[in-house]
């Protein structure tokens, strides 16, 4: 999908949907090529999450099946040449951005290219090697590799 005419884009991207209905393909295109697009975006985002960014529940009660409604979505991307953590919500409904924040040392949740990436790593690595060699293990193709994140269990006591 090009952004040549993003009015156009918006009312096919929005057409008819219920507030709080996930977001479409062409919504997601539509969000993704905005923020690609905008002069503040990362030359090689990765994206970790697009999502409905939920209306008022106000909003939601009052909707009436065939309405129109203003449509938007919460995006998280990472700019890996930075290390920063950018949150993006775009207005589907308008066809633009309406708010850009950048986080720098917060990590955005793990993608599965990045597990991979750091499974490829692991596999390569000479210490990694040489520890499973000294377990009897000479292909690391048999080693289960789980890279997911331990998670966080709170802040560091004073």
């Amino acid at each position: 999908m090009t952004t040549s005419n993003p009015a156009r884009q918006a009312d096919r991207a929005t057409a008819r949907a219920h507030p709080l209905d996930p977001l479409s393909p062409a919504e997601i295109e539509l969000a993704t090529s905005l923020i690609r697009v905008d002069a503040r975006a990362p030359a090689a985002p990765r994206f970790v999450s697009v999502g409905l960014r939920e209306p008022e529940k106000a909003r939601v009660l009052t909707f009436r099946p065939g309405e129109d409604c203003e449509r938007e979505a919460d995006a998280i991307l990472l700019d890996r040449e930075m290390g920063s953590c950018i949150e993006v919500v775009v207005s589907l409904t308008r066809a633009q951005i309406t708010s850009w924040r950048v986080t720098d040392g917060v990590q955005p949740a793990i993608t599965p290219d990045e597990a991979a990436e750091c499974q490829r790593v692991a596999r390569t690595c000479p210490e990694f090697l040489a520890a499973i060699n000294k377990r009897g293990v000479t292909d690391p193709d048999l080693v289960m590799l789980d890279p997911w994140s331990a998670g966080h269990y709170g802040d560091e006591p004073s």
